[in-house]
């Protein structure tokens, strides 16, 4: 692993998951564990904003060996802060949460989850849609907020033969599509796993061609979803303003991906942004308007279902979840 550069790590899917220790036959015992499991917990969740419906449907979790995904920060200092959130020391899980916004006189998926692509702790969206009711032909735009593999993969089925939501275009910020769209991008690239990365979404993209809509950040991705520019990440990502009936929530795409970690310590670098400087300044800005302005936010990859806010702590925040309201 040590021959990616953070700006090169565009993405870690299973094999690289693998490569940094947590995959493997051991890695394989916990997903057929934890596929049991979720058979008995909720896959979804239901809210209101205004007159939009939303729905989190999960496509499950996956997870980065914390030694890998933080290397800059000193590992006694990190394992502390850990502990007193009662958080795993090996290991930095992670929710997928796709939302469906039935918003506008349409429906909408903002990002995909995995498909079964990336860890095999993922991939269970179109199952999870079905148990919640919705038909994936009846979606009929998918926004995605930037094209890591856990955000847009889960477009295509498992073979990555055909896509997945047969009726929906796919609006993705331009700025983003022009960088993963390049046919030479991987061999610009430093190390296997970035190359593969790269090529693997290129793959992607070309199921899609068709239906495939570039839309500038900021701007309307679809009626009452807006893209706020957050790059940093990646080269364009997109967080999301969705605003209903005089009613907003702030989606984070990935600008912000972990409740306490990134929240708490915005500052800290990872491995998976690509300009970590441009990164921490976006989240900074993320936050900031979230706690200025006292708005409801969701996490793509924050504790289920993903819903909360944010306030102000100190010279940094702290992550406030919402308590779930079971007749919403």
């Amino acid at each position: 692993m040590n021959e990616l550069t953070r700006r090169h790590l565009l993405g870690a899917g299973a094999a690289g998951l693998a490569t940094a220790g947590w995959g493997g036959a051991a890695g394989a015992a916990r997903a057929a564990d934890r596929e049991a499991r979720a058979e008995r917990n909720p896959p979804f969740y239901r809210s209101r904003l205004g007159r939009a419906e939303i729905t989190i449907v999960s496509d499950g979790t996956i997870g980065f060996p914390l030694d890998w995904l933080f290397p800059e920060v000193p590992e006694a200092e990190l394992e502390d802060f850990l502990a007193a959130r009662y958080q795993p020391l090996d290991h930095l899980p992670l929710q997928v949460n796709p939302m469906v916004a039935d918003i506008g006189g349409r429906r909408v998926l903002i990002d995909t989850g995995c498909g079964t692509k990336f860890d095999p702790t993922a991939g269970r969206l179109p199952r999870n849609l079905r148990a919640a009711g919705i038909d994936p032909a009846s979606i009929d735009a998918v926004v995605v907020t930037h094209l890591h593999p856990d955000h847009v993969w889960g477009a295509t089925d498992a073979e990555n033969a055909a896509p997945v939501f047969e009726n929906a275009e796919i609006v993705v910020p331009a700025a983003e599509l022009d960088y993963w769209n390049d046919p030479d991008l991987a061999e610009r690239l430093e190390g296997d796993l970035a190359r593969s990365v790269a090529r693997s979404t290129f793959s992607h993209l070309r199921r899609l061609d068709d239906r495939l809509r570039p839309v500038e950040a900021p701007g309307e991705a679809v009626p009452g979803i807006r893209f706020m520019p957050t790059h940093g990440h990646t080269p364009g990502h997109a967080s999301l303003l969705i605003e209903s009936d005089g009613e907003a929530l702030m989606s984070t795409g990935d600008a912000v991906f972990h409740a306490f970690v990134l929240v708490e310590r915005p500052d800290w670098h990872n491995v998976i942004d690509w300009d970590p400087e441009a990164a921490v300044a976006s989240r900074r800005a993320f936050l900031d308007q979230a706690a200025g302005e006292r708005v409801r936010v969701f996490g793509f990859h924050m504790p289920w279902p993903g819903f909360g806010h944010v306030a102000r702590q100190g010279d940094a925040f702290r992550w406030i979840p919402e308590k779930w309201v079971w007749d919403g």
